[in-house]
């Protein structure tokens, strides 16, 4: 019998959060761009903090593609991937890479 854990290959990251000034954890942006634009402007998300998405960074929003890329493109954000990145062929790819 296989158990979860061979059954599935998890990509696993370790934070330390001794590198960073402030770490932020954000539930679901759901591709809306703009309001995580605003979110990053309202809490003063600078390079030395870090930002954590717990999930579902695509499908429901207008701009799934732009919320995507601009996590892909930032040093300080990480993301573990939600049910939604599941449902969609470019989702089952790591939408980050660690950083730090």
């Amino acid at each position: 019998m296989t158990s979860f854990s061979e059954a599935i290959e998890v990509d696993h990251r370790h934070v330390e959060a001794a590198n960073w000034d402030d770490i932020y954890i954000v539930g679901d942006p759901h591709g809306c761009r703009a309001e995580l634009d605003e979110l990053c402007d309202a809490i003063g998300l600078s390079d030395d903090d870090l930002l954590v998405f717990v999930g579902d960074l695509v499908r429901k929003g207008p701009d799934s593609k732009g919320v995507v890329g601009r996590v892909r493109s930032a040093p300080n954000m990480q993301t573990v991937r939600g049910n939604n990145e599941e449902k969609t062929p470019a989702g089952r790819q790591n939408p980050t890479r660690a950083h730090r």
